[in-house]
């Protein structure tokens, strides 16, 4: 986890070199994509005044030429899908939404749901999810998104790759600043989350120091002496020693486990070959030697300068008792994506 080295991967002089052979796409064409995208919105989108009806097929054009721009960057073959019948409702529901509100940051969001709903041909938990979520999305504002957002990065992401203080501030920065909002959310927003089946009020309270200190509990260790730590390590080998402890991040006249999380540690184990007794008893130091609640407060606040507003948040409204249903990952999971270098695959959240 803490370490500086580098690695080179090289190919020797065994290696084999696959040539690939670009394949010409013959499926459906950019043009009869699209043209049967509008035929849809024109055969039911109801009839308006000249003015607004202009006004609505402006947007519902714009909307399907970035739906299939996007669509084309990410999976050409995909274009063929417009002709499935699920896919045209899909579509014709991002339109009308689109039409009807002009929102440019909503029209993004429904694309984004909609390419990936397009890619997903399997009918399945995440297939579901995502045409649930192109017909909820509109009926949710930009605050309620962006609270299932934090909840989301807060209560389901862990981030594997955050190896300094440094890297866990900005990931503070980028996953959940952008999402705060300038004023405390009222208990009607929370409700209305629930009421479209985004999430489900009633769970325990977590606070966030259980859940940072958990998640990234490496970086919230006390650290133990010198002494204590020669008779922590006597049953390891040096190699072990070196891959497991390193100098505390917050005293270097300490030593620390060398792990993010519990998780990172099992798998440390495993791979060095530990004991299952030594295992143990460095299971129950990691566990012991996190920060009380104070100190974590004082040393997180110094890194990250927003823990105030964010805890506020969480402490006083009923984000701390909330938990994501499907739909409701499906929308934070987009929003992430489009707000942020967010790529992971929403199945992982939904398996």
């Amino acid at each position: 986890m803490f370490s500086n080295d580098k690695y080179n991967q090289k190919s020797g002089d065994n290696s084999t070199n696959i040539q690939a052979e670009r394949l010409e796409y013959t499926g459906l064409s950019y043009k009869d994509a699209k043209d049967i995208a509008l035929d849809v919105f024109e055969d039911n989108f109801y009839r308006l005044s000249e003015t607004a009806n202009e006004t609505a097929k402006n947007r519902a054009v714009e909307i399907v030429e970035t739906y299939l721009n996007e669509l084309k960057k990410e999976d050409i073959k995909a274009l063929n899908q417009i002709q499935n019948p699920d896919v045209q409702y899909n579509l014709y529901n991002i339109q009308m939404a689109y039409a009807r509100s002009g929102d440019k940051d909503l029209g993004d969001l429904l694309v984004e749901l909609l390419v990936d709903r397009t890619k997903t041909d399997s009918r399945n938990l995440k297939q579901i999810s995502l045409n649930e979520a192109i017909t909820v999305l509109p009926k949710i504002d930009k605050r309620q998104i962006d609270l299932l957002t934090i909840m989301f990065v807060i209560n389901q992401i862990t981030f594997k790759t955050i190896t300094s203080k440094e890297m866990l501030s900005k990931l503070f920065s980028e996953y959940i600043d952008a999402f705060l909002p300038l004023e405390i959310p009222t208990e009607n927003h929370f409700l209305h989350l629930q009421y479209a089946n985004c999430i489900i009020v009633g769970g325990a309270s977590v606070s966030l120091y259980k859940v940072f200190s958990s998640k990234f509990r490496g970086f919230f260790q006390n650290g133990i002496e010198l002494s204590e730590f020669s008779s922590k390590t006597k049953s390891l080998t040096n190699e072990q020693k070196k891959e497991l402890f390193v100098k505390c991040l917050n005293d270097d006249a300490r030593y620390q486990i060398n792990a993010l999380n519990k998780q990172e540690l099992e798998e440390k184990f495993t791979k060095l070959g530990v004991s299952k007794q030594t295992s143990n008893e460095l299971n129950a130091f990691f566990e012991s030697n996190n920060m009380d609640e104070s100190t974590f407060y004082q040393t997180i606040k110094k890194k990250y300068t927003d823990f105030t507003r964010l805890d506020e948040l969480w402490s006083s409204t009923l984000a701390t008792y909330s938990v994501l249903t499907p739909v409701g990952k499906t929308i934070a999971h987009a929003n992430l994506k489009q707000n942020s270098n967010f790529n992971a695959d929403l199945k992982i959240w939904l398996d």
